[in-house]
């Protein structure tokens, strides 16, 4: 079965654009009125490769044995396998809480579902809930 990745949302991903354009706008103000502002367009700049960066990067990607998943650019991917998870939770609606097994002890993983648009969140826990209950 080929299950599609999962993106960020154009939503959630477009705060990172807008802010790149805040700052920048912002920077550039500053660097002719006082000579100063440099901080301002490189924080600029870096939020506007960032909303490059997640635009392009799946948060979610399911695979034959195992889930990855990458929550931010410069975090690192977190490989959960589908035998080692223990809970799949919802405490409240914009959470997902994967509980899985990491060596000896069990390892939380939070994913904000409004990274995801609302159909996306629902379509991913069940997903998620089938492959655990299938065991594959």
């Amino acid at each position: 079965m080929n299950i599609p990745d999962f993106y960020m949302s154009e939503k959630a991903n477009s705060r990172n654009f807008l802010f790149g354009c805040i700052f920048l706008v912002l920077g550039l103000v500053s660097v002719f009125a006082t000579k100063y502002g440099g901080t301002q367009i490189i924080v600029g700049i870096l939020f506007i490769i960032l909303f490059n960066i997640q635009k392009k990067n799946p948060l979610v990607r399911f695979k034959d044995k195992h889930l990855e998943v990458k929550l931010a650019p410069l975090a690192s991917k977190n490989f959960v396998s589908y035998k080692d998870i223990i809970s799949i939770t919802k405490p409240t609606d914009k959470v997902l809480e994967l509980v899985y097994l990491n060596g000896a002890k069990d390892k939380k993983l939070k994913f904000h579902l409004s990274l995801l648009t609302p159909h996306e969140g629902e379509r991913l826990l069940g997903l998620l809930k089938n492959r655990v209950k299938d065991g594959e």
